[in-house]
């Protein structure tokens, strides 16, 4: 189980790396596309400061495994998003100065528009569902989303059926 706990955690710290990256980067963004980014990076490193914490556990059920495998695609989706965005809108600068580089930045920038709309959807989308993946995990497995124990949910009480019967 470590194996699958470590293939879910490196997939996501690689991609921190590259949405650090994008953000550090001069890339030209959609307005409010960087402040999306930086909530998905954010909502990445919970999920990965979570699967560490599961190394350390025994308690791998169905339903931790499904959220790891959840945790991996969205990361690897993610990264798919982040390498295609790189790719098309990486430029070679050359060695244009003044005039003629700020006409080609221009030029780029509208060039790129469709491109660098599309990735700003996609980052929502995304992002919406980074925020899914760690909602069902509470919502289908609530003894973990404070440390409370399931014993409540493991044997449940009908004491409010007994004044019923009377």
């Amino acid at each position: 189980m470590e194996a699958v706990v470590s293939a879910s955690q490196g997939a996501v710290h690689i991609l921190l790396g590259k949405l650090g990256n994008v953000l550090a980067t001069k890339y030209v963004l959609l307005g409010g596309v960087r402040g999306e980014i930086q909530e998905l990076k954010d909502e990445l490193e919970s999920m990965t400061a979570c699967l560490r914490d599961l190394v350390d556990s025994d308690d791998h059920n169905e339903q931790t495994r499904t959220w790891m495998k959840q945790v991996r695609e969205v990361a690897f989706d993610v990264e798919d998003c982040m390498d295609r965005f790189c790719h098309h809108l990486s430029e070679n600068h050359g060695d244009r100065q003044g005039l003629l580089e700020y006409l080609h930045r221009m030029f780029n920038m509208v060039r790129t528009l469709g491109v660098r709309h599309k990735v700003a959807t996609d980052i929502q989308g995304l992002k919406s569902r980074a925020q899914k993946v760690s909602e069902r995990r509470l919502r289908y497995n609530p003894g973990e989303s404070a440390g409370r124990s399931t014993k409540a949910l493991d044997s449940p009480s009908y004491s409010h059926l007994d004044s019923l019967d009377r």
